[in-house]
């Protein structure tokens, strides 16, 4: 099977995870982060008595201290919030296209610092090296119909899709081109009908499989 950017992007971000070292280096870089800001409060009010004492060019000088501490600080702490955000949306992603990996084997994640500090690096690597295994060594099964659909019912694009093995990721792709199937008359009348009085969020159009709509998906799986 062919892999995505984004999913290729989102494996190793994965595989990242699985690694001691890389739960190791965030809580390093958070703790840089306190030192840097506890250097800040220091210098802040090192700088105010300076002031106070009279004398502001060494006031000046502590508060410029101060700033590069705590753009420091700040330097560390975005680095390790983008890192853990970049992890969960590989997650959101991945889980998407292998819809088939039980629940059980995604990890749950934090943007608690708190959380991330009493993290213990070995047993958050284990989480993500099962889920890792599970990924590679099962590559097919975001590619895999859940079940065969029933020519008699009436499927979304996307529940369809499934059904016919389209990936996730393509999954809006192939909606808009059964759309646009039937606005151009390319599917029998027999295979697509409208929701009448449908919900909000609800599809427009309901469709059923036929020759045609199965060309299609093979077009979408390869």
């Amino acid at each position: 099977m062919a892999v995505s950017k984004p999913i290729d992007e989102a494996l190793d971000r994965i595989f990242q995870a699985s690694q001691p070292s890389w739960w190791e280096s965030l809580q390093d870089m958070e703790r840089r982060a306190r030192q840097h800001r506890q250097r800040v409060w220091e210098l802040q009010a090192e700088a105010g008595r300076i002031r106070k004492s009279g004398a502001p060019d060494g006031a000046i000088t502590a508060a410029k201290l101060a700033r590069a501490e705590y753009e420091a600080a700040n330097q560390y702490s975005q680095i390790v919030s983008r890192s853990v955000t970049d992890l969960q949306n590989a997650i959101l992603c991945l889980r998407r296209a292998y819809p088939t990996v039980p629940d059980s084997l995604w990890p749950t994640l934090s943007l608690d610092i708190r959380v991330l500090m009493g993290i213990d690096p070995v047993t958050a690597a284990g989480d993500f090296k099962r889920l890792w295994d599970r990924l590679v060594t099962r590559p097919a099964d975001a590619s895999k119909p859940s079940e065969p659909p029933v020519a008699s019912e009436w499927y979304s694009a996307a529940e369809l899709g499934r059904k016919l093995g389209v990936p996730e990721r393509r999954l809006i792709a192939f909606r808009i081109a059964l759309y646009r199937m039937r606005a151009r008359r390319q599917l029998p009348d027999d295979a697509w009908q409208e929701v009448r009085d449908r919900r909000t969020k609800k599809p427009r159009y309901l469709f059923r499989p036929c020759p045609a709509i199965d060309d299609r998906a093979g077009k979408y799986r390869q």
